[in-house]
């Protein structure tokens, strides 16, 4: 996931609220975007070969390689060349500098670690990956798993080999040193079985925030990011929870949990009453909140992240936690402030009171 940068501790003020917002709005790019690759890997270069990849040259930053699959993950993908902020964004990305899957030497394909790569611990020695590059299919076959620090050199091999990345550990919402990686070998090469077009939706999820509400916030604003924790799931380990938590329906459920977080701050700050109430799910009492009429409201270490799922994939709720410190008219107060959001009767997510 993209991770926000800034000072840690006591030193962020709601300011960084907006900045949160701005880069969520980036997120939901990111999986429109993906969805957008995925139909994109059913019209790669007809006929390229590994040899020359169907470019001329190095491919372009942001163009559709091929596809990335790893079937006990139940993880199909569309990955991109380049491992920037805004191709690390939409996709997986493939390390420039780094060989072609499928040829001699060593290929990177890295990806963030709060979706695509959300599972990587869970491949052990011998299972399968494939990548799908032009009309070639290549596999192979896992050999190691490693912590390691970012930046460390990987070796070149004189062989085919993957090398999966993402950041460590894998729950962390926050900027790390480590980095997690997969040692794969190639084990054989196939052709003409064509690339295909994973299903993906890219839609992001309803909330009952009320329409236009999110102008009021200074999308473009510069300063200090909202430090993040990590985000959590409260599920049972079944097939469909998995490939729910490898797909964007967590940063869907996040963003629009952000949204709603963001929106009942401003209001409360402002006093807003008949439209706080909005935010809240039907016949719910909207107590007052801890930030009503605040003068100044400083973020603490993170805000973390936790969905609740059923067996079935199905959203039960999400909550957010963060500690904060509050100034109102009675002077400064810290606090850990919980907010939950859960599905109406039509799907939205709308609040719950907090407590």
């Amino acid at each position: 996931m993209v991770r926000f940068l800034g000072r840690l501790g006591w030193t962020v003020t709601v300011l960084g609220a907006a900045i949160l917002l701005a880069t969520v709005a980036f997120l939901l790019w990111g999986r429109v975007r993906q969805n957008q690759l995925r139909v994109a890997t059913a019209a790669l270069v007809p006929g390229a070969s590994l040899a020359g990849g169907g470019w001329d040259g190095p491919p372009p930053a942001g163009k559709v390689m091929g596809l990335l699959v790893i079937p006990s993950l139940g993880l199909r993908a569309a990955f991109v060349q380049g491992t920037g902020f805004s191709q690390l964004g939409q996709a997986p990305g493939h390390l420039a500098g780094s060989t072609l899957p499928g040829l001699p030497g060593t290929a990177v394909i890295a990806a963030h670690n709060l979706t695509f790569f959300r599972h990587l611990d869970r491949l052990h020695r011998g299972q399968v990956i494939q990548v799908y590059l032009s009309r070639e299919e290549m596999v192979f076959r896992v050999r190691d798993q490693a912590v390691i620090r970012e930046g460390a050199a990987l070796a070149n091999t004189p062989y085919s080999s993957l090398v999966l990345e993402t950041c460590y550990p894998l729950d962390a919402l926050n900027l790390t040193p480590w980095r997690y990686v997969v040692t794969a070998r190639l084990a054989g090469v196939r052709s003409g079985g064509g690339s295909g077009s994973p299903p993906g939706t890219g839609a992001a999820w309803p909330t009952v925030l009320p329409r236009g509400l999110a102008r009021r916030f200074p999308l473009g604003a510069n300063g200090s990011g909202v430090p993040m924790g990590r985000l959590g799931y409260a599920a049972p380990d079944t097939p469909a929870v998995a490939t729910w938590q490898e797909s964007e329906h967590p940063l869907a459920v996040e963003e629009a949990w952000v949204h709603l977080f963001v929106a009942q701050l401003d209001l409360a700050r402002r006093g807003d009453a008949s439209v706080y109430g909005t935010l809240f799910r039907p016949g719910a009492p909207a107590r007052v909140s801890p930030f009503w009429l605040a003068r100044r409201v400083v973020f603490g270490r993170g805000i973390s992240v936790t969905i609740g799922l059923d067996s079935a994939a199905r959203l039960r709720w999400v909550r957010g936690t963060v500690p904060v410190a509050v100034r109102g008219t009675g002077g400064w107060r810290r606090l850990t402030f919980t907010l939950e959001a859960r599905p109406d009767a039509s799907g939205r997510l709308a609040l719950v009171p907090p407590s």
